[in-house]
């Protein structure tokens, strides 16, 4: 049975923490110091299974870990799981969440980008049109968006509203 899934960085902060039994806060941040103290001192090279302390839940109790970069990714598991089959299950967690972060930050760049210039523009020929009030306004919107039209890409949707 999984007891709990802990990610956290180099530094010891806890990135992720999920604990499936029922455990104070206090203890919470003892057992994430501890395991962190366990596992950061360990070489790459070395074994990623360790036995629990009492802390942990006894000898019955284990740490299961792997480092990938900055990140330690941590399984607190009892006797009765696979070791190999938790670190297979550390690789897909580990692939799926760096394949997640990737689709959003190129999700973000791309609406940074299209969406910083349409906002900006429509907010522009809006103000502009009650400035100048309702008869140029027309006019203003239509040159706006005909100029918006060349710098925006074809893939992104610029909904214009017109004041008058």
């Amino acid at each position: 049975m999984i007891k709990s899934v802990l990610i956290f960085n180099n530094h010891g902060k806890p990135r992720i923490t999920k604990f499936y039994q029922q455990i104070d806060i206090g203890t919470q941040q003892a057992l994430l110091q501890e395991i962190y103290s366990l596992v950061s001192k360990r070489p790459d090279t070395a074994c990623n299974f360790l036995e629990g302390s009492q802390m942990l839940g006894g000898k019955d109790t284990r740490v299961i870990y792997r480092h990938y970069a900055t990140l330690y990714f941590v399984f607190v598991v009892d006797e009765s799981e696979s070791e190999l089959g938790i670190l297979d299950l550390i690789q897909v967690l580990e692939t799926n969440i760096s394949e997640i972060v990737s689709a959003y930050n190129e999700a973000n760049k791309l609406k940074k980008r299209s969406g910083t210039i349409a906002t900006i523009s429509t907010s522009g020929a809006s103000a502009v049109a009650r400035d100048m009030g309702a008869h140029f306004a027309s006019t203003v919107t239509s040159t706006l968006q005909s100029t918006l039209q060349t710098t925006v890409t074809h893939s992104t949707t610029v909904k214009f509203i017109t004041v008058s």
